[in-house]
């Protein structure tokens, strides 16, 4: 049985020995082809990527000029919109300084007929009379 065992295991380790082929002989002049190849392979790769790059970022310009554009209309828009509730504003503000000067504008006219009449006794009578006059009719 140990003998079965070590001839099993002689021929497990001596089996990856099989499965190595020798190699042809490659001359100088083929290795020297095949870099040529290699390097003309390469500068053509390294075309096409700077053409896809060069493409890409005119794809890009051309976004962010739309962007722009957009950003511009936007704002146009915003300083319409601006300008257009400070006109609102103003007509507000004078608006309401027209009401106050409606309310508030006779107050001095009466001030200067009150203070122009020194007897208080006199307004006092006009007054009395004014109001008696309308309880009689």
């Amino acid at each position: 049985m140990k003998k079965l065992v070590l001839v099993f295991m002689v021929v497990m380790l001596a089996s990856p020995a099989f499965a190595v082929e020798v190699a042809p002989r490659i001359s100088d002049r083929e290795i020297i082809e095949s870099l040529a190849e290699l390097k003309a392979g390469q500068k053509a790769l390294e075309a096409k990527m700077d053409l896809r790059f060069i493409a890409m970022q005119e794809q890009m310009d051309q976004r962010f000029t739309a962007v722009d554009q957009r950003f511009t209309a936007m704002q146009e828009q915003m300083d319409q919109r601006f300008e257009a509730v400070d006109r609102r504003l103003d007509f507000i503000q004078q608006l309401m300084l027209i009401t106050i000067a409606g309310i508030f504008g006779p107050i001095p006219r009466c001030a200067r007929w009150i203070c122009a009449c020194a007897d208080w006794r006199k307004i006092s009578n006009m007054i009395w009379s004014c109001n008696h006059r309308k309880v009689q009719n």
